[in-house]
Formats: structure tokens, sequence, C-alpha cells
């Protein structure tokens, strides 16, 4: 009781990251797998029909045969990467489980898909290859720290190749106000902002100025 005490009042820093990678826990990691796995269920992945539904619109936007390099950061189990493989997309997929890339891996083969999974942090990793689309779904830039923030989309700049589009969703007030639009606003930059229900899905095009 104690120590439940102490580790309460010792509040961590908003985005502090703890001292131990909790992922790969076997509680944590077959829990997370059990709820990316469940297709009713809007929690580790969205709902199969909203996944569905999300992966037709991307490939609408940004179709294989103009962006055939596509990298999902935080793919999971596999859920979007196999997908995407299925559409006709070049899959390469990262995550820090190492459960849920076991399980991509497995279901990839028995499936006959081509999809190399990496097993690893996609904020620390060094990515060498370069990719015509990155993508990185159900809010995951959110949570990450404003430091990990800039990293991260500057590691996506070096990973595009011309031209190529940096995909990813944030959390918006609708949320939690239930409201529901569909518009999308084009911005300068190259950055459209498409906003779906609850949720901005924001696309960045790679421009090279010379």
């Amino acid at each position: 009781m104690k120590k439940i005490f102490e580790v309460l009042e010792n509040k961590p820093r908003l985005f502090e990251a703890s001292p131990q990678n909790i992922w790969n826990t076997p509680y944590i990691s077959k829990n997370m797998l059990n709820a990316h796995l469940d297709e009713n269920l809007d929690s580790a992945t969205r709902k199969l029909s909203f996944v569905e539904k999300s992966v037709n619109w991307i490939c609408e936007i940004t179709p294989p045969n103009k962006y055939p390099a596509l990298l999902d950061l935080g793919c999971g189990p596999g859920i979007y990467a196999e997908l995407f493989c299925e559409k006709g997309y070049n899959v390469t997929g990262i995550d820090l489980s190492e459960l849920s890339i076991t399980y991509a891996r497995n279901s990839a083969h028995m499936k006959h898909l081509k999809i190399n999974y990496i097993q690893g942090d996609y904020t620390k990793l060094n990515i060498n290859n370069k990719y015509h689309l990155i993508t990185m779904i159900f809010c995951d830039f959110g949570v990450l720290s404003n430091e990990a923030r800039k990293k991260l989309t500057l590691d996506v700049y070096n990973s595009l190749l011309p031209s190529g589009i940096f995909l990813f969703d944030v959390f918006t007030p609708l949320k939690y106000a239930k409201e529901k639009i569909g518009k999308y606003v084009r911005m300068d930059s190259g950055i459209k902002i498409y906003i779906y229900y609850y949720m901005l899905f924001i696309v960045m095009k790679k421009i090279i100025h010379f």
C-alpha cells in the first residue's frame, strides 16, 4: 500500500516515457493482441468495417500504382498491412510488440502475402529504405512527445521518395462532442486535412525545393 501511495505522489510529466518497455510484458502484449484481433471492438485497432473503409479510401487518394512502396508504422498484428498488400502495395510494417509481429508474420505466411515485418521502436529505428507512402494509423502521433514528433517527422521526411506521402490521423474535440462531419480542407505546402467523424486524417506530401 505504501508503494502505491508513493507512485501516486510522484506524478509523471506529460509524455514522460516509462523506464521499462511494458508492451512486451506477457500480460499486456497478450491482451493487446486480443484487442487488435477483435473485429467488433474499437480498441487497439478499429472495427474491421471501419478499417476496410479506411483502406479503400487511402487507396483512392494514394493508389498503389502511383505509391507502391508503403511503410506502416505501428502495424500491430498486420491488419492494415494485409489489406494494403491485397490492394497491391509493397508493404513493410514496423511494431514494438514482439508478439504482434510474430502473429503478423505467421498470418502473412499462411495467406501467402509478401509483407516485410520489422520488430522495433519506430521512434528510434533508422529507416534505411525509401517509400512512396508512410502510414501511422489510430492516432499514434498524439501520444508522442513534442521532441519525438519532431524526430519522427524528420525521419519520415528523409525516408520518403520525392512527392511521397505521410498519412496519419489524430483525435479532435469532435471525438468527445460526438459530432460528425465529412468535409476536407486543403492547405498549402502539400498538406491536406480530411475531417472524418471524430478524427483528422492528415496527408503530407514531400516537396523538395531546389
